[in-house]
C-alpha cells in the first residue's frame, strides 16, 4: 500500500539517557504520540492500544482487529490510499484514497481522547494477484479491494478516554443517512469534548458536516446551552451540502478549519456559481467570504483576526498559486504576488502558530527557492535555500523552454503547456508527444518547475512534449470539471485529439509525427485517443492502464469514477457502463455497474436517469464502446501501441492490462508489452529508470 508500514520502536528517556522497557511490541503499523504529555496510542495486529508514560503498560482498547477485516486505529485499503505517489514526474497517478495516510487515528487537543477509525471488510470481496519472488513457488496476495457493484467496507467511528480505556463511545453517523453506504471523509477536534465528522453518502452528492458534543457518556449532534433558569437553546450544529451537477469536492470534501474560540469555521466549497470559494459557517449557516471566477485552492492558517489561503486568482491562470491574507473585516492582501513574479507564479506557505512569520515556498516556473518571512511586514527574513548549487550546475546546458497559453474550446478556456527544444524555430517541423492525465479534477498546466522526461526530451531529441487541460479538469469551477460526470472516457479523450489538430494548426508540428502517453489514468485516456480512430497518432504509450471500470475501484475519493461506477453513466449521453447480458428489470438492476444499494432497483434506476422507460441492448452496447478500452481493439491496427504494467499493482489492477491484451490478440493487433515482475503502479526502484528508457526507444522507433 501507499503509507503504511510496519516498525519496532524504542522509547529514550531524555533526562537519564536510558532506553526504557516500553512493552511496546515489534511491527507495530502505527505509533501517535498525544499533542501534549507523554501519552502515546499504537496499533498492533490491527488493534489499538494507549499508554499513559513510558513505563506504564499498554492497554488495548480494541481487541476485535483481524488481518483484512477488521481494522482498529487505522485505515483499510480503501481509506488508506494515495493522492499520488511523490514520483515528480507522474504524482498524477489514480488516487485510491479517503484518508491518504497510514493514520486512522486522531488525538483531541488536550491529549485527553483519541478517536478512531473501524473499518469493518467482511463483506468487501478481495482482488488476488500472485507474487514471484525468488521462491520456488508464487506466493498470493490477497486484498480487500470493492470493485463496482459491490459492497463497501463498513466504517464506524469511536472515541476511547485514554484515561479510562473502558471508556469507549461511538460517534453516530447521522440518521438521515439511514442505511445507505457512506464514507467517514474528515474528523477535526475543536476541544477534548467537542468534535467535527464530515459524512459521505456513497453517491458523493450528499454530505453531512456535524459537530458533536460528549455529554458525558455519548456524543450528542446537538448543542445545549442553559440561556434561562430551566430553559434550555438547543443550536444546530449540522451543515449539509448537496451537489447536483456532481460530486462534492474535488478529490474529496475539504477539511473545515476552526476560529481560535471554536464558534464558526472556514470551509472550501462551491459558491452558487459552481467556483471552490471560501465560505465561513456559523450555526449550520455557511456564507461565502471569496467569489470570483477563480478558486481558492486550500486553507493555510486561520487566527483571531484573518483567514490565510492559497488561490489562482492572480493573472488569471488557473495553474498559479498565491496566498492570501483575508480579515475579518474583509480586507484582502495577496501575500505573494509581488515576489519575484517572473521566478515564482506557484507558491506555498506554512504558518507559524500565531501567524507571526511563515515559510514561502516558490515552486516555479523558475528555479524553486524557500524563505523565512514576516507576515505582517511581508518581508523576508532569511533566504533558506536558494538552490544556487543546481542552477550553476544547469547554466552551461541547453534548457528547453516552456510555452504556456490557451485555447477558446466549446466555449471554455482551456490551457495547454509546451516543452520546447533549445533554439526552438517556428519555421521547422517537430515531432510532438502528448503528455496527457486528464482525470477528473487534474491539472497538467501549471507553473511549477519541473526536470523530466520531457525535459530530456525536448533537449535531446527535439521533440515538443504538450500538455492540455481539457473538459474535465480542475481549479477552474465545477462546469469545467463536471462536464465528463458520468461521462467517463468521452469529452477529456476527445479533447486531447483536438488539442494535438490545434498544435498542427500552428505550423510547427510535424502531423505525421504525433504520439500521446499517460501513466493511469493518462494510461487510459492515451489508450482510448489511439483506439478512437481519429487518424492523429501515430503511437502511443500506456502505462498501468484502466481498461473497463467495472474493474477499477468501488471506492470514493476520486471524483467521477470513485466510489460509484454509475457516474460513468448518462442515460441522455450514451456513456453507460452496463453488463450487457442482464435486464435491467424484475430485479435484475442490480447487476448495473457500481449503481449503489438504494439505485438497484428497476422503477429507481429508471427514474434517477430520467426514464421510466427500460435500457435497449443497443443503447447498452454504444455505452460499453465508448467507455472501455477493449470494445475498441480493432482501431489499434493502425496505430504502434505500448502496452506497460507491473504485475503487483494493488490500484489498477495487472488484470487492467491483461483484458486489453487479449482483445487486442483477438483481432490480431501487433503490438509491444512490458511487464514489470513484482511493481505495483508506481513501478519503482529499478523498473522506474528501465521503463522511461524503454519508452525512449518506442517513441524514437515511432518517429524515425
Amino acid at each position: 500500500w501507499r503509507h503504511s508500514f510496519t516498525a519496532t520502536y524504542w522509547l529514550y528517556d531524555m533526562h537519564s539517557k536510558k532506553f526504557l522497557n516500553s512493552d511496546i511490541p515489534p511491527e507495530v503499523q502505527y505509533f501517535s504520540w498525544a499533542p501534549v504529555g507523554d501519552k502515546m496510542a499504537f496499533v498492533w495486529n490491527n488493534d489499538l492500544f494507549v499508554k499513559i508514560n513510558g513505563t506504564t503498560p499498554p492497554v488495548a482498547v480494541t481487541d476485535t482487529g483481524e488481518e483484512n477485516v477488521i481494522f482498529n486505529g487505522i485505515p483499510d485499503w480503501v481509506y488508506e490510499g494515495a493522492a499520488g505517489v511523490g514520483i515528480p514526474s507522474h504524482t498524477d497517478l489514480l488516487p485510491e484514497e479517503m484518508f491518504s495516510s497510514g493514520q486512522g487515528l486522531w488525538w483531541s487537543p488536550g491529549g485527553k481522547r483519541v478517536a478512531y477509525v473501524q473499518t469493518n471488510d467482511t463483506e468487501v470481496h478481495h482482488i488476488e494477484y500472485s507474487w514471484y519472488g525468488q521462491g520456488q513457488y508464487p506466493q498470493t496476495v490477497s486484498i480487500p479491494y470493492p470493485k463496482a457493484g459491490t459492497p463497501n467496507p463498513v466504517v464506524k467511528l469511536f472515541v476511547v478516554d485514554t484515561d479510562n480505556a473502558m471508556r469507549v463511545s461511538e460517534v453516530v453517523v447521522p440518521d438521515s443517512f439511514g442505511s445507505t453506504e457512506h464514507y467517514l471523509a474528515t474528523v477535526t477536534w475543536l476541544t477534548d469534548e467537542r468534535i467535527a465528522v464530515q459524512w459521505l453518502k456513497r453517491v458523493q452528492q450528499h454530505l453531512i458536516l456535524q459537530i458533536y458534543n460528549f455529554n458525558g457518556s455519548r456524543w450528542d449532534p446537538v448543542e445545549v446551552k442553559p440561556c434561562a433558569q430551566n430553559i434550555f437553546m438547543f443550536s444546530s450544529q449540522r451543515l449539509e451540502v448537496n451537489s447536483e451537477s456532481g460530486w462534492i469536492g474535488r478529490f474529496s470534501p475539504a477539511e473545515p478549519v476552526f476560529d481560535p474560540d471554536g464558534s464558526s469555521y472556514y470551509l472550501v466549497m462551491s459558491d452558487a456559481s459552481g467556483y471552490k470559494h471560501l465560505h465561513r459557517v456559523v450555526k449550520g449557516k455557511s456564507e461565502a467570504v471569496t467569489s470570483g471566477q477563480w478558486e481558492v485552492v486550500d486553507i493555510l492558517k486561520v487566527t483571531e483576526d484573518s483567514v490565510y489561503y492559497s488561490s489562482n486568482e492572480d493573472g488569471e491562470r488557473p495553474g498559479g498559486r498565491n496566498v492570501y491574507r483575508l480579515t475579518k473585516d474583509n480586507v484582502k492582501t495577496c501575500l505573494t504576488c509581488s515576489v519575484n513574479q517572473e521566478r515564482c507564479q506557484y507558491n506555498s506557505a506554512s504558518f507559524s502558530q500565531n501567524a507571526s512569520f511563515y515559510l514561502l515556498g516558490c515552486r516555479g516556473p523558475g528555479i524553486p527557492y524557500y524563505s523565512l518571512m514576516d507576515t505582517f511586514k511581508n518581508t523576508e527574513v532569511k533566504y533558506l535555500e536558494n538552490n544556487d548549487k543546481f542552477s550553476s550546475l544547469i547554466a552551461g546546458i541547453e534548457m528547453p523552454t516552456v510555452l504556456t497559453d490557451s485555447i477558446d474550446l466549446y466555449g471554455f478556456k482551456l490551457w495547454y503547456k509546451m516543452v520546447l527544444p533549445p533554439g526552438f524555430d517556428r519555421s521547422k517541423k517537430y515531432p510532438l508527444l502528448i503528455d496527457v492525465y486528464a482525470g477528473p479534477c487534474s491539472q497538467k498546466v501549471n507553473s511549477v518547475y519541473q526536470v523530466s522526461w520531457a525535459t530530456y526530451l525536448a533537449s535531446t531529441e527535439k521533440i515538443i512534449v504538450a500538455s492540455f487541460d481539457g473538459r474535465g479538469s480542475g481549479f477552474q469551477g465545477d462546469k469545467l470539471m463536471h462536464t465528463i460526470y458520468k461521462r467517463l472516457g468521452t469529452y477529456e479523450v476527445e479533447d486531447q485529439i483536438t488539442a494535438a489538430k490545434e498544435f498542427i494548426k500552428m505550423g510547427f508540428v510535424d502531423k505525421d509525427r504525433i504520439a500521446i502517453w499517460g501513466w493511469s489514468y493518462g494510461g487510459y485516456v492515451t489508450s482510448m485517443a489511439l483506439g478512437s480512430g481519429s487518424g492523429v497518432f501515430s503511437c502511443g504509450m500506456a502505462v498501468a492502464p484502466v481498461s473497463k471500470w467495472d474493474y477499477y475501484g468501488n471506492f470514493c475519493h476520486f471524483p467521477a469514477f470513485p466510489g460509484l461506477m454509475y457516474r460513468v453513466c448518462n442515460y441522455g449521453a450514451l456513456y453507460c457502463r452496463f453488463h450487457l447480458h442482464r435486464a435491467l428489470h424484475d430485479g435484475a438492476f442490480g447487476e448495473l455497474s457500481g449503481l449503489p444499494r438504494e439505485f438497484r432497483s428497476g422503477g429507481e434506476a429508471a427514474g434517477f436517469f430520467g426514464s421510466d422507460k427500460p435500457f435497449s441492448v443497443t443503447k447498452r452496447t454504444n455505452c460499453v464502446q465508448n467507455s472501455t478500452v477493449t470494445e475498441r481493439a480493432k482501431n489499434f491496427h493502425s496505430v504502434k501501441y505500448l502496452l506497460v504494467h507491473g504485475t503487483a499493482d494493488d490500484n489498477v489492477h495487472f488484470q487492467q492490462a491483461a483484458e486489453i491484451s487479449e482483445a487486442l490478440v483477438e483481432e490480431q493487433v501487433d503490438f509491444e508489452a512490458m511487464w514489470y515482475t513484482d511493481k505495483d503502479h508506481a513501478l519503482s526502484d529499478s523498473a522506474y529508470q528501465h521503463v522511461y528508457t524503454h519508452m525512449t526507444h518506442f517513441l524514437l522507433r515511432c518517429f524515425a
